[in-house]
């Protein structure tokens, strides 16, 4: 769980994540489920590790930015919204091994109440894994409005 997820536009909305890079795979797979609730499963991922990118150090850090959108709605229902802006952010990796290979997406479509089905998967994607690692959320310095 990230500290300040809302504060930096992280959805506080999850759900039960399954992901074990530790789990034995005899296709070489890391797998991974989004379920809400639990036993609902709306995402599957797959992830191919092909190349060891290197260790990560305190010394050596590797930095991760990030934009998120944070939203307060109105407390008038119909009304405008109350926040609605752009939050630039950074997790700086610390410590563990980071991994790149391919990655595979799939929604399940299990639930129109998390209609995450609903979103368009336009290919795969290159993917990169950080294992064993330590992190921190760096604070924004700045905001940046968005009229939604």
């Amino acid at each position: 769980m990230l500290a300040g997820r809302e504060r930096e536009g992280y959805p506080k909305l999850l759900g039960d994540i399954d992901f074990d890079m530790n789990q034995p795979n005899v296709y070489g797979l890391i797998t991974a489920q989004l379920s809400r609730p639990a036993g609902v499963v709306l995402a599957q991922g797959l992830f191919r590790p092909s190349e060891f990118l290197g260790e990560i150090t305190a010394d050596k850090p590797t930095v991760i930015k990030a934009l998120g959108l944070r939203v307060v709605g109105s407390a008038v229902p119909g009304g405008p919204l109350s926040v609605c802006e752009f939050v630039p952010s950074a997790l700086e990796f610390i410590a563990g091994e980071i991994w790149s290979g391919d990655g595979s997406l799939m929604f399940t479509g299990a639930s129109e109440f998390s209609a995450l089905h609903r979103l368009p998967i336009v290919g795969g994607v290159e993917a990169t894994a950080f294992y064993n690692s330590s992190f921190r959320l760096r604070r924004p310095t700045k905001t940046y409005p968005f009229d939604a």
